[in-house]
């Protein structure tokens, strides 16, 4: 019973030793296991200071595209309220032009005299009797004016004459 609790006693040793061996042997493997996470930890950090660093310049990329988007806003902003004054100016211009150009074409239907008496405003014109005399010396000057071009034009003239004729004499200064 002795042999045979010392043969079970030596196997059973046998055994633990083998483990035990077993156990260190995984236990070196264990150490290269070790600098392989050691290694895989170091590259985690390095990758980690690396997206720092680009999160931080990929920051500063977005506050300057922040800043040009909101300088672009306000120059559009300007912009429009320059054009829009732009246009409102350009419109009054050429409404008082069209207004200016219809009263200038419209023929007159009633005298200088006439168009105060109609403004409410007849002392003036019983103050000042000359209005009518001013008037009507425009008026004479104006027709003596288109008479003289009528005649200029309507006489017959030799070919000396158009050398000689006034209207043509801003020509040849030109």
């Amino acid at each position: 019973m002795t042999r045979q609790l010392n043969e079970d006693f030596e196997t059973d040793a046998g055994k633990v030793a083998m483990e035990v061996g077993a156990s260190l042997d995984g236990f070196r493997n264990f150490e290269t296991q070790k600098r392989h996470i050691e290694e895989l930890a170091g590259r985690v950090k390095d990758g980690k200071e690396k997206v720092k660093v680009l999160g931080a310049r990929v920051d500063v990329v977005r506050d300057r595209v922040e800043g040009w988007e909101k300088a672009e806003g306000e120059w559009q902003d300007r912009t429009r309220k320059r054009l829009r004054v732009l246009w409102i100016l350009m419109s009054l211009t050429a409404g008082i032009m069209v207004v200016l150009s219809v009263f200038h074409y419209t023929p007159a239907r009633t005298s200088g005299l006439d168009i105060l008496s109609e403004l409410n405003i007849s002392e003036v014109v019983r103050s000042v009797p000359e209005l009518d005399k001013i008037h009507n010396e425009t008026w004479s000057l104006k027709r003596n004016a288109k008479d003289a071009l009528r005649n200029m034009s309507n006489c017959p003239r030799s070919d000396e004459d158009m050398d000689e004729d006034p209207r043509l004499r801003l020509f040849d200064e030109l």
